[in-house]
């Protein structure tokens, strides 16, 4: 088909509209090209003559035929008159005139009666079918599912993909010959000379990107030839909104598992500082999983909940471990690409800053271009990683300016101290005498770890405050680590009332599952075996948090656990059998006394470390995970018998980015402030080897963790080519793990781990 040849008169009385612009769009994605008067006919063009030269020019004119068609006076039946003149001048062979029927009704034309009519009733889809065999003679039959592609709110800084989604529905192969692009502003991610296999879907990704626009409506147009006649045009419009500048800092906490987000809106009270919220199925949520995700084979990537959910099924173009990815130097290869740990970390903050932009459009209804943010990271950050983020940041495209790029990266005990000291400020609490100083110990209590810091506020005269980080400690035994203990401790009695049950199939840590998969077990059953440890795991969480909302000592919480005896033979693994016992707080509490002896060692060791006693210390302040604040509070009463306790369960996680928020708009309101951090070694307390540790059990592998190993594997082929170089009697070889020079062997004689 040519150009002029392509064109499909549609002949319809007005209340017929409906039916017409429907068979108008349907048969636009098919590639032809209807003409229709309410769509085709321009503003100031004579419409008897357009309509006259546009039959003329048309291939085929569809006649509807209806009641409204056959008994209406009008100029529809000028136009099928015209139709029948043209149609005696083509050879008795020829097709020209279509009569398209949508009710049962028989026209009032002699000539139509002689023509073989097409119903599209009662099923629409094969009249259709029927209409389409006329017109695509040659069985090129593709379908598209839209001719137009509509942006109606394109904020400028942001990318948008859509896809037309092509079938073949003919009976032949065909070949996508060209795409022509009208706009350099609409990008097409496909190769192009892509066959189209019968009955396939071909999807073409489009991507609309409206940086540099005008403001309002811009148009462009696709054209895809499908074969040398036969080609499909498709409109792309975006209504292209500029943003606004946003004169306020908003507040990013960078935790271990997820991400929050502040904004301001209005300085007076903490209740005016708003949390972004991500769309979910789940409804609304502040917590952002802490994870990037490229698309494949795309240097595009998503953040959020929809990134959580793609990343089980693709983790090689997952990101995790923000921001403890930027302890390495380590070039990272994602879909052919390489990045840098300090691109992947301003990538990731660069999304968190376009759904914040995204989000308050659609609450405030104003674009913001969002260039200045506090980022809350976790206490134990040293220099060269807080440089990092720093980086990051600019690779964000945030404004760091040199004099104030070291108050932009705020420690998260800090923040949780700023937003907690406007509170106790609010209240008259702290702050209404000069030079006075308040410190706070700080517990935040995370899955993975516990960290307590003591932080210093000095307020001096004309309202100058002064924050300092005296001391910090981390101590890797987190709230999971409890839960494990939980388990192990449940399987001991399950394993007193069944002793044929095997409980090393859940106690024991990952690897050797792995170990034990390879020659015990086949792989449905292994997946069985992860189920069961899932379950057991699962089951002491929800005792933790039954056993610890009692809050007394004598209730007693029923549990009902299916465990899987693997002491059978996998034929009959599927064999469950119910344990069920009673577990009191006072059994909870001395299954977790030396997890509260350690715990309590830690606050005495930060006070000595801080040259600090009880009575030096005002507040204690409870963040993250609160499940166990009664408990410590009970155990911490000898030495902090008077002391107010802050343990507000609906900010016992936003306080962090609370505080960063806040934090900001005192930079940006330019008033006297200043941060001093101590120069105190900021300590981790590591875990002992005889201690359960949730990421060995479970067999979590992050970036970080793969890192780690990929640095150790390197070092340990580096050390053993150099061994082979070297032709000498006693090999030695520099531990990945301590870097001390021992002597070869299987593990190191100075630290004990694997060489």
């Amino acid at each position: 088909m040519n150009e002029k040849s392509r064109q499909i008169f549609i002949s319809y009385a007005r209340e017929d509209e409906k039916v017409a612009k429907k068979l108008y769009d349907d048969l636009k994605c098919y590639g032809i090209k209807p003409w229709m008067d309410i769509e085709d006919l321009l503003a100031g063009q004579n419409w008897k003559i357009a309509i006259d030269n546009a039959i003329k020019e048309s291939k085929y004119f569809i006649a509807i035929i209806s009641s409204n068609s056959v008994s209406k006076i009008g100029y529809v039946q000028k136009e099928l008159k015209k139709a029948l003149e043209i149609l005696e001048l083509y050879p008795n062979s020829e097709i020209f005139l279509l009569p398209v029927r949508i009710e049962d009704v028989k026209p009032d034309e002699n000539k139509l009666l002689e023509i073989h009519w097409t119903d599209l009733f009662p099923s629409y889809e094969n009249g259709l079918k029927k209409i389409l065999r006329v017109i695509l003679k040659d069985h090129t039959y593709v379908k598209i599912d839209k001719t137009q592609v509509t942006i109606r709110e394109a904020l400028e800084r942001h990318k948008y993909i859509e896809k037309l989604v092509f079938k073949n529905t003919g009976n032949t192969e065909l070949e996508l010959k060209e795409i022509e692009v009208s706009s350099n502003w609409v990008i097409i991610k496909n190769e192009i000379n892509s066959i189209l296999k019968i009955n396939e879907e071909y999807i073409l990704k489009i991507i609309i990107n409206p940086l540099d626009l005008v403001a309002g409506w811009n148009h462009a147009s696709i054209k895809i030839n499908i074969t040398e006649h036969y080609s499909f045009h498709v409109k792309v419009k975006a209504n292209v909104i500029k943003p606004k500048e946003y004169n306020y800092y908003i507040g990013i906490d960078l935790g271990a598992k997820h991400s929050m987000i502040s904004f301001y809106e209005n300085l007076n009270s903490n209740s005016n500082y708003q949390l972004i919220q991500e769309e979910t199925f789940m409804g609304p949520t502040p917590l952002i999983p802490n994870i990037l995700l490229f698309k494949k084979n795309s240097d595009n990537c998503i953040i959020g909940v929809e990134a959580l959910n793609q990343a089980a099924i693709f983790p090689e173009l997952s990101i995790r471990s923000f921001p403890k990815i930027l302890e390495y130097n380590d070039k990272i290869q994602i879909n052919g690409n390489l990045y840098t740990s300090v691109e992947l970390t301003g990538l990731y903050i660069q999304k968190l800053i376009e759904l914040t932009e995204k989000e308050l459009y659609k609450t405030k209804k104003v674009y913001y271009d969002i260039k200045k943010a506090v980022i809350a990271i976790p206490s134990d950050y040293n220099f060269s990683q807080k440089n990092s983020i720093i980086n990051a940041c600019k690779k964000a495209n945030l404004e760091i300016k040199k004099s104030i790029q070291k108050e932009i990266i705020l420690n998260r005990s800090i923040a949780s101290a700023i937003y907690y000291s406007n509170y106790l400020y609010e209240i008259g609490l702290i702050g209404s005498v000069q030079n006075e100083t308040v410190r706070f110990l700080d517990i935040n209590y995370e899955e993975l770890s516990i960290n307590i810091s003591i932080i210093e506020l000095i307020y001096h005269q004309n309202k100058q405050l002064e924050i300092k980080l005296v001391s910090s400690l981390e101590d890797n035994n987190g709230i999971a680590n409890i839960d494990l203990i939980i388990m192990n401790q449940l399987l001991s009695l399950c394993s007193l009332e069944f002793p044929n049950f095997d409980s090393s199939t859940i106690s024991s840590v990952f690897s050797e599952i792995i170990k034990r998969k390879d020659y015990e077990w086949r792989f449905s059953f292994f997946a069985d075996i992860l189920r069961a440890r899932d379950n057991w795991f699962v089951a002491s969480k929800n005792l933790r948090k039954s056993l610890l909302e009692k809050k007394t000592l004598f209730d007693d919480t029923r549990i009902n656990v299916s465990l899987s005896n693997s002491n059978f033979d996998f034929h009959n693994f599927y064999n469950h059998e119910d344990f069920n016992t009673i577990v009191s707080l006072s059994h909870f509490k001395g299954w977790i006394a030396q997890f509260l002896n350690n715990f309590e060692k830690n606050i005495l060791d930060i006070l000595n470390r801080s040259k600090f006693n009880s009575d030096s210390i005002d507040f204690i302040i409870h963040t993250g995970e609160l499940c166990l604040v009664s408990l410590i509070k009970n155990r911490m009463k000898e030495y902090f018998p008077e002391i107010k306790h802050i343990d507000y369960e609906e900010h016992a996680h936003d306080c962090f980015v609370l505080g960063a928020a806040m934090w900001g708009n005192r930079i940006q309101s330019k008033s006297k402030h200043k941060i001093i951090l101590s120069n105190t070694k900021i300590e981790n307390v590591i875990v002992p080897n005889n201690s359960i540790n949730i990421n060995s059990w479970n067999g979590t592998k992050d970036l970080y963790v793969l890192l780690k190993e990929k640095k150790l594997k390197e070092r340990t082929i580096k050390n053993e080519n150099r061994l082979k170089k070297r032709n000498i009697k006693e090999k030695t070889i520099e531990c990945p793990t301590c870097f001390e020079i021992v002597k070869y062997g299987p593990t190191c004689e100075i630290c004990g781990e694997y060489l």
